[in-house]
């Protein structure tokens, strides 16, 4: 898995390097301490910026707390002081050619680090500003040179004496081969040249060239080079015995005549101690530097098995080592090793030592027993060697820590909190926790388990600021964290502590803290949603900490708090970290930030996984001071976590190995069965304490409560309630309905609560226009949505028209006094709302369209294609004509083309991944169910999560009557039947109930007025002509059978006027007259010519093919398309208006 780069943030203070062999070892490059009182030691270089200063690694007096800063920047390594008092001096290395040596600045004898890269340059003084820096170049701060090297591929070691052999053989032959071939092509060209006898002379050329080649190859080998004290603690580090290193021996830098030379030379020579004993005369200081510096080598370089070490007991250093066996008796002698175990002995030289191979410190030579016949005599100026510091490092490094007794097998939590075995008494577990968070002790510590020296203690503000736990399957991971926690929850507070548990094995780890007052929330792989939820929330808890710390001028969490500030840490705990960074790759660039800022703004992170390898990044792998092994199957799992393969080879769960500053092997600690005893008494004993505390005790949780699963409008259009909107776009309460709005302005609606991670709250969302659309399958809630717009936006006196397949579902959201309630049924309501609302309107208005998939099909049958034409001018007119719109219908809706213009979408609980990628749902919040009303809302401006508000019987809006408001239309579907006796008195002569609103349609009927009804065989027409003589009989005129004896104000009924091809004159008196559809729309002369055009025309089965003929208006605005035959329905054509009409009945 691959990592990305630090994000942005304040830049993380410089560390001290590490210097513990194998944090060196996992480091690209590192600086090798060449002198000083530190000589031999090394300091890892990690990603990032290190502080060299005075420690206990490096005691030089000269140099300052804080001299030198160091960091590895895009692979390169550069360097610049840091304010020291003496400065700091920079070495260049010069290149020489291969096979060169140098002698090194610290020592006399030749080194490999010198045989690579020369004698460094001239010094020059180094600035504050950054120096890029290359290998083998020199640090020189005070009496301290740090070199820079690369990690070591393996610890120089020289070949074997066949190896030597070999590579003796190949330098001979390449110094012979150049002189050779002068002499093979010289002899022709001197025998062929016809030249004097001088030329002969030219032969002493490749002859002297051969001599002098052969005399420089005799005795003349250039010595193997010395171990390097930085590469030999490096290699203990490693494990002794990690490469093939039988049979190497010790080598010391001595002067030595090699074949009886002429001229002793210095260099470094090889000491077979097995051969016999060998005695080391000089100064007491200088021989017991020498002797540790070769007993380390050996160590380093030979497993316990192979070599048995009998070391003075003066040597307190050497008691780690693993090779160390204990002295029998006075004698020296001492128990005898394994059958294939080299032994050595060092002794100080006494009368009675006995002869045994090894080494014999003597101050004299006086002193040496007779049997010790090979002397090496040291000079009274030290070499460059390293101390006891060193050796005392090298042992450290090859036994992971003091030797002492085992850890237990077992470890009991409770009894390291003190709390004995657990008993069912809360109230007396709440009063211990009570007064242990009143101590109020600084930092994370706690009890984690127990070590050959005693308990083990962990404190993640001092040791780490992050942690990494490794352990397979049954190795007691998950009982550590578990463990781990509870004791976190019984030292620190709520106030203190915050805990959020990642868990990626279901969520059974972390199940039992859930009831904690310290856990913020519990995540699970069963929750994609929720983790990205939650790593949303961390980003913004860290943008408001460093507001925070910002905002009072203080550096870190500590001076924060020590201020008088309340800011509690952040504890993330992940199990199964790899799984859940390979199911969310994007998680790694949100824990790289907070490992990086983890120190300074009190976040912390413990990463827990069975499969450590390549599974945290170098970013993140720098900050984790804190590193747990149970056991694990890979030895390179064990290595990589803590540098060592032992945790391998542990047995039993609970056993781990620790590395802090060291490595340390423990038993950790057991709470017990899941779910009761300790773990139970802690959760309700610390729930009970945070509850007597009260709400003034709360803190900022890290992100908002979860969404709820059911919000009132009431809830969030409240003024001044949670969350709510702006105070100028509030809706007045929902329980009273406003007057109509006479402004044409945008008025914002509260209809859903929000999830806003990004911002730590829940939000309340106004939808304020121009348009909206709901999808959702069936019981998702999306006629819900519509019926919360109605309602918030009747409560606010914004007219509202609502079109929906069932319109009483809307009745109790609705107010029928300012707009219309359409059945979708109605194509030809439909239709006229439509276009009543696309001219341009007075006031804001809103229509609702609930099913439109069913609404445009069913407007198609008013003509083809006018469905989609409809409602998408309606759509896309909406902010020009002031009319908000909002839709609801299936998934499918949202990929129609006449619904692109709608850039406010809300995608209520999609069904799959198909689904929520056609709505524009980002992957982060695509919905695994959830409750009605749960979706997502999609806009331009990105999406976020949300909750529907729920309209419900409290939301009626007011009842009393009032006078619809001016430029609202408000449509009424027709009734199927008319009856004339429910026609109020004194409205006049009644044809129905029609037109836009249904209303009561009257005829005048007056002297000189005809009326026409036209229509098929059987269509009503003489019921028609009943109906309005009826009502004229009643209102005392006279209605006449025969029009020749009709007299002026009568009424004549002419019931079939089609074979009438001339009438008397009838202008003083009504006519009532009936015609079928055929003759009136294909009669050329007579009354029925002349008064289909003047007369008041009511056409009864509008939609007969012929009935367009019979009238020059046009009539299919009015058609009912769902009724064609329908009895009695009809249009009126009167003052070149259609008005559908339903006709009255007797």
């Amino acid at each position: 898995m691959t990592t990305q780069a630090l994000v942005s943030g304040p830049a993380r203070a410089p560390r001290r390097p590490p210097a513990e062999p194998p944090a060196v070892l996992r480091c690209a490059w590192h600086l090798a301490v060449l002198t000083g009182p530190g000589a031999g030691r090394c300091l890892g270089l990690e990603p990032g910026t290190a502080l060299v200063g005075r420690t206990d690694v490096l005691g030089d007096p000269l140099v300052s707390a804080r001299h030198l800063e160091v960091r590895l920047r895009r692979g390169r390594v550069e360097a610049r002081d840091a304010g020291s008092a003496n400065g700091t001096r920079l070495r260049r290395a010069a290149l020489r050619w291969p096979g060169t040596s140098l002698r090194p600045p610290w020592g006399r004898a030749r080194r490999p680090w010198a045989a690579r890269h020369g004698r460094p340059g001239r010094g020059r003084r180094l600035g504050t500003r950054w120096r890029a820096l290359s290998e083998g170049d020199v640090l020189e701060i005070g009496s301290t040179h740090l070199q820079l090297r690369p990690r070591p591929v393996e610890a120089a070691r020289p070949a074997s004496d066949g190896a030597d052999r070999r590579a003796r053989s190949g330098r001979d032959t390449g110094r012979l081969l150049l002189p050779g071939l002068m002499a093979v092509t010289t002899v022709p060209m001197v025998i062929s040249s016809s030249a004097g006898p001088w030329r002969w002379l030219l032969l002493l050329v490749p002859v002297a060239l051969l001599w002098s080649a052969v005399r420089a190859g005799r005795g003349s080998e250039p010595p193997g080079p010395l171990p390097d004290p930085g590469a030999v603690l490096l290699l203990a580090g490693a494990g002794p015995g990690t490469t093939d290193v039988s049979g190497r021996p010790a080598q010391l830098d001595v002067s030595v005549d090699p074949g009886g030379a002429r001229r002793p030379r210095r260099g470094p020579a090889p000491l077979d101690l097995t051969g016999g004993p060998v005695a080391l005369v000089g100064p007491p200081a200088v021989v017991e530097a020498v002797a540790g510096w070769l007993v380390c080598q050996l160590a380093a370089h030979h497993r316990p098995g192979e070599l048995a070490l009998d070391l003075p007991a003066s040597w307190r250093w050497a008691s780690r080592l693993p090779h160390r066996t204990a002295a029998a008796g006075p004698s020296g002698g001492s128990a005898g090793p394994e059958e294939g175990t080299a032994r050595l002995r060092v002794a100080v030289a006494r009368p009675d030592l006995v002869a045994a191979p090894g080494l014999v410190l003597a101050a004299d030579v006086a002193a040496i027993p007779p049997w010790c016949s090979r002397v090496v005599h040291l000079p009274r100026t030290p070499p460059g060697l390293p101390g006891p510091s060193w050796c005392v490092a090298v042992a450290a490094a090859l036994t992971g820590g003091p030797r002492a007794a085992a850890p237990p097998r077992v470890a009991l939590l409770a009894d390291l909190l003190g709390l004995g075995a657990g008993g069912p008494d809360v109230v007396a577990t709440a009063d211990r926790l009570a007064a242990a968070w009143d101590r109020g002790l600084p930092g994370l510590a706690a009890p984690v388990g127990v070590g050959a020296e005693g308990v083990v203690e962990l404190d993640l503000a001092l040791d780490g600021p992050h942690a990494l736990v490794a352990g397979s399957t049954g190795s007691g991971k998950s009982e550590l964290l578990l463990s781990w926690l509870t004791a976190l929850a019984v030292r620190c507070s709520p106030a203190t502590l915050q805990v959020v548990l990642v868990d990626y094995k279901g969520g059974a780890t972390f199940a039992p803290l859930a009831g904690l007052p310290h856990t913020a929330g519990v995540l699970t792989d069963l929750d994609p949603a929720g983790t990205e939820r939650a790593l949303s929330s961390l980003r913004a808890e860290v943008r408001r900490r460093e507001a925070l710390l910002a905002g009072a001028g203080a550096p870190d969490i500590a001076s924060y708090t020590a201020a008088g500030h309340r800011l509690a840490r952040l504890l993330v705990v992940v199990d199964e970290f790899r799984v859940l960074a390979e199911a969310h790759p994007e998680v790694l660039s949100a824990l790289v930030r907070l490992a990086a800022q983890g120190r300074s703004l009190g976040l912390h992170l413990v990463l827990a996984t069975q499969r450590p390898g390549g599974a945290v990044g170098p970013e993140i792998r720098a900050n984790l001071g804190v590193r747990v092994c149970l056991r694990v199957v890979e030895p390179a799992d064990s290595v990589e976590v803590v540098g060592t393969p032992r945790a391998a080879g542990l047995d039993g769960p609970g056993r781990a190995l620790l590395r802090t500053d060291r490595v340390r092997e423990l038993q950790v600690a057991w709470a017990g069965p899941p779910g009761q005893g300790l773990v139970r008494e802690v959760v309700a004993g610390a729930a009970l304490a945070w509850e007597r505390r009260g709400p003034a005790a709360a803190t900022a949780p890290p992100w908002a409560p979860p969404l709820p699963a059911v919000v009132s409008l009431d809830e969030i259009a409240r003024p001044g309630g949670p969350a709510g909107p702006p105070p100028a776009a509030r809706a007045a309460p929902v329980a009273a309905a406003a007057p109509p709005r006479p402004v044409r302005a945008p008025v914002a609606l509260p209809l859903a609560r929000t999830d806003l991670p990004d911002e730590q709250r829940l939000g309340t969302w106004s939808w304020s226009g121009p348009a909206l659309l709901v999808t959702g399958g069936p019981g998702t809630g999306r006629t819900q949505a519509l019926r919360t717009v109605a309602a918030s936006a009747s409560a606010a006196g914004v007219p509202v028209h609502v079109v929906a397949a069932d319109p009483a579902a809307f009745a109790d959201v609705h107010d029928r006094a300012a707009g219309s309630l359409v059945p979708a049924g109605d194509p030809r309501l439909v239709a006229r709302l439509l276009d009543l609302l696309g001219d341009a309107v007075d006031g804001t208005q809103v229509l609702l369209v609930d099913d439109a998939d069913d609404v445009a099909e069913n407007l198609d049958l008013t003509g083809p294609g006018r469905g989609p034409a409809l409602l998408g001018a309606a759509v896309r007119g909406a902010r020009r004509n002031g009319v908000a719109v909002a839709l609801a219908g299936p998934p499918t809706l949202a990929g129609a083309r006449w619904l692109e213009a709608v850039r406010t979408r809300v995608v209520l609980s999609p069904r799959d991944e198909t689904e929520a990628l056609l709505s524009g749902v980002p992957a982060a919040l695509r919905l695994r169910g959830g409750p009605p009303g749960r979706g997502v809302l999609v806009r331009p401006e990105g999406a976020v999560l949300l909750q529907v508000a729920l309209a419900g019987p409290g939301a009626r809006p007011a009842t009393a009557p009032r006078e619809p408001p001016a430029g609202v239309p408000l449509l009424r579907p027709l009734p199927g039947v008319v009856r004339l006796s429910d026609a109020p008195v004194g409205l006049g002569v009644v044809l129905g109930r029609g037109g836009d609103d249904a209303g009561w349609v009257t005829l005048g009927c007056a002297p000189g007025e005809r009326v026409l009804v036209v229509g098929p065989p059987g269509s009503g027409r003489t019921t028609a002509l009943e109906v309005l003589a009826r009502q004229l009989r009643r209102a005392g005129r006279t209605v006449a059978a025969d029009a020749a004896r009709a007299r002026p104000g009568d009424v004549v009924v002419l019931d079939d006027l089609d074979p009438l091809a001339a009438l008397p004159d009838l202008t003083a008196v009504t006519v009532l007259a009936a015609a079928r559809t055929e003759a009136a729309a294909t009669t050329l002369r007579g009354p029925l010519t002349t008064w289909r055009g003047r007369a008041d025309l009511v056409l009864l089965r509008p939609g007969h093919p012929l009935a367009g003929q019979v009238t020059d208006v046009d009539v299919r605005g009015a058609l009912d398309p769902v009724r064609p035959r329908h009895a009695g329905l009809a249009v009126l054509v009167r003052g070149g208006r259609a008005i559908p009409v339903q006709v009255a009945t007797p």
